[in-house]
């Protein structure tokens, strides 16, 4: 069983959309019903703020998904957050400082589940992303 549906979208979208269709041979409906059947398990699993945004990128441009590949926490809010995961292994957080590390531990979710999801848009592209998954030394 199916549901008709009618979206106004706007232009922008609508011509993201329409390319990415036509790069892979088939309708913008098909791309839609894709998309939509695509996100709805991430939406269960994720806030829906967070949801909505990845949803968004598969609409957008591939130099800005690469941009979203290449995000990464600054070494400041790194450094801060396993200084508050040293703290509270130790017991010595405050009320605060739990707080903080809470936000912060959103933040890092938020931008590992980014990255992974613009990488994984890159490869169904047919983008090699190996440069971008090479271990780092530490």
């Amino acid at each position: 069983m199916s549901q008709i549906v009618t979206v106004n979208l706007p232009e922008p979208v609508y011509q993201r959309l329409k390319e990415r269709a036509e790069h892979t041979q088939r309708s913008v409906e098909d791309e839609l019903v894709e998309m939509a059947a695509t996100i709805i398990p991430e939406e269960e699993k994720l806030p829906t703020e967070l949801a909505n945004t990845v949803a968004a990128l598969q609409l957008l441009d591939d130099k800005t998904l690469w941009q979203a590949a290449r995000t990464h926490l600054s070494a400041k809010l790194v450094t801060r957050m396993e200084r508050l995961h040293d703290q509270r292994r130790n017991g010595n957080l405050t009320k605060m400082e739990e707080k903080e590390l809470a936000d912060l531990l959103k933040e890092y979710e938020k931008a590992i589940v980014i990255r992974s999801e613009a990488m994984g848009i890159l490869m169904e592209r047919g983008y090699d992303i190996s440069k971008l998954v090479t271990k780092r030394k530490v």
